[in-house]
């Protein structure tokens, strides 16, 4: 609908209708879709919870796909909350139910997966060097030769080479202070 109060307003009320009616699988995407909308109105804890509850259901009920979905977007609402590590653990179990399912959205999610990972291992790496420099300069050379090599990886996105190009200026600047 675009204004997600509005629509967190309809789905709650669809949401009503289905429990009334007792229809499982319509509560199930109902309670995905108040999730969706909390997480657009930044009420993470709200959205995490109504992503619980939904996958309550489509799990009870064996809609696989839709419980691969729904997992997706909670793995999501702790991205947007600042838990990537727990992002990361629930994109990885929605991952195995759509290679489980063959489904083609997996792809997309391995891609997702891999490219947040190696963002953790830039920060770390980053943490690292920052720590290297200021505590035990000469691993700074091991980290150098690290970054250089993550510069020329074609295979990495190029917002991870371009921080590794950051990352290599930085080092090169504690190799050969001015």
């Amino acid at each position: 609908l675009g204004e997600p109060q509005k629509s967190l307003e309809f789905h709650e009320q669809s949401l009503r209708i289905a429990h009334e009616i007792g229809d499982w699988r319509r509560i199930g995407e109902r309670l995905s879709n108040i999730g969706a909308c909390n997480d657009a109105l930044r009420n993470y804890a709200k959205a995490i919870d109504n992503y619980e509850q939904a996958l309550y259901f489509l799990h009870a009920l064996g809609y696989r796909k839709a419980e691969g979905e729904t997992l997706i977007d909670l793995g999501t609402v702790h991205r947007n909350n600042g838990e990537v590590d727990k992002a990361l653990k629930i994109w990885k179990e929605a991952l195995d139910i759509l290679n489980q399912i063959e489904d083609p959205l997996a792809e997309k999610i391995e891609e997702q997966i891999e490219w947040y990972s190696r963002l953790f291992m830039i920060e770390d790496f980053t943490r690292d060097v920052i720590r290297s420099y200021l505590t035990r300069p000469p691993q700074a050379e091991e980290y150098f030769e690290e970054v250089s090599i993550m510069v020329n990886d074609s295979r990495l996105p190029n917002e991870i080479q371009a921080l590794a190009k950051v990352l290599q200026k930085i080092l090169v600047g504690i190799k050969n202070p001015a």
